[in-house]
This record gives structure tokens, sequence and C-alpha cells, in this order.
């Protein structure tokens, strides 16, 4: 049986057509992966936001718990809200030995959560909320309280295919309890 030469030069190619398939497969394997990074990323964004609106919320729940007495029997805190811009000027008490009580404790809570909203805080680790408002409304009638913080984020919209800027928001709905 007689054997054929095998021609070298048609070999080197196919070597080379072997390497493209493999570079093309490992540069769509790379983009896959580059893609599921940037995917984490925006959650994990959309999540600390959420988190920092989170703790915002039940800062503000605390601050009228611990007030309770004034905020059930006052008008203080029907209708709160800031959005932006001045907060306003912190009341003479805060320097004062004896400190702040009633009325003069509500305004220090409005100007230290419109401080914490606008990232403005003195205190250590302000938040950081982009575009961040803020609302504590009282249901009529009752001790039913909803405290509401907003900010905007980039967020995936599905009728248009792209990004868009969408405003967020976390609400906490509580009830205080009068002290006897």
């Amino acid at each position: 049986m007689p054997h054929k030469l095998i021609n070298r030069a048609h070999e080197k190619g196919v070597t080379l057509i072997e390497v493209l398939v493999t570079m093309i497969i490992i540069a769509i394997g790379l983009m896959g992966a580059a893609t599921l990074q940037v995917t984490s990323l925006g959650s994990s964004q959309s999540a600390y936001f959420r988190s920092q609106a989170s703790i915002l919320a039940y800062d503000m729940a605390d601050r009228l718990r611990g007030n309770a007495d004034r905020v059930v029997a006052s008008s203080d805190f029907d209708n709160f809200s800031y959005t932006g811009g001045s907060v306003g000027a912190v009341p003479g008490c805060i320097s004062q030995s004896v400190g702040c009580g009633g009325a003069d404790l509500s305004d220090v809570d409005k100007l230290e959560w419109s401080q914490s909203l606008a990232g403005s805080s003195s205190k250590a680790g302000a938040f950081l909320l982009p575009g961040a408002e803020g609302s504590v409304t009282r249901k009529a009638g009752s001790n039913v309280f909803t405290v509401s913080v907003n900010w905007v984020e980039n967020d995936w919209d599905e009728s248009t295919g792209n990004k868009a800027i969408a405003r967020k928001s976390f609400d906490l709905q509580f009830t205080i309890e009068q002290s006897s």
C-alpha cells in the first residue's frame, strides 16, 4: 500500500484556524463575565441606596418615638417634608447645658434628619442618597405616621430598552402610642 506524502504547508493553516476559534470563544466568555460584573455592581448600588433609605426612615421613626408625647399632642410632624436645599438654622437649645425639650426637640429632629438627607450631617458616616427627599405624614385623626424617603438612581427602562433616571421610594408606616 503506497503512502501519500503529506504536505506540511497545509497543516500549519489548520492550527491557525483552531487558535482563532479558541480566541473567539475566550473573548465571548470574557465579555459575558464583564457583563455579569457590571450587572452585579448596579444591583449592589441599588441595594446600598435602599439600605440607606431604610436607615434614614427608621432614624426619623425613632426620633418621633423618642418625643412621643410632643409628637402626638402637636402637629409638628403632621406634614413635614424636606425636598432639598437649605436645612434651616440650629435651635439655640443645642448649645445650652439643659438641652432641648418639647417643641425645640422637634425642631432639632427635623434639622438633623434634613441634614442627613442632604448628606451634610456633621456626624461621622453621613448618608449619601442622590436627590434625597423625605417626608413625615400623619393619618388624619390618628397616631399613624408614615415616613417616606425618596431618591434617584439609574434604572433599566423596559419600554425603551435603555437606562433612565428613576425616582425610588422607601416608606415606613407605624403607630405611636401616647404614654400615660
